[in-house]
């Protein structure tokens, strides 16, 4: 059986093959490649990019000149 076909088909309870349907292709077809830090699922990354105009705008944020002192910001991680 090819990796394309492979790809679109399953087999249910009974051991018959039956084709999967838009939605579950949707979300689980595609080429097979290993997972991001090995998990078994795929990994939610919770993350932000922030842009200063230079430096030492960058340096006043992590200072806490600028956006506040912290106590009205949440951090996560």
């Amino acid at each position: 059986m090819s990796d394309d076909r492979q790809n679109i088909e399953q087999y249910n309870s009974n051991g018959a093959l039956h084709p999967r349907g838009n939605s579950t292709r949707a979300v689980h077809a595609g080429t097979m490649r290993k997972k991001a830090f090995s998990s078994l699922t795929t990994p939610i990354v919770q993350s932000a990019t922030f842009t200063f105009e230079d430096t030492a705008d960058l340096c006043d944020f992590m200072d806490k000149k600028i956006w506040g002192d912290g106590l009205d910001r949440e951090e996560y991680g």
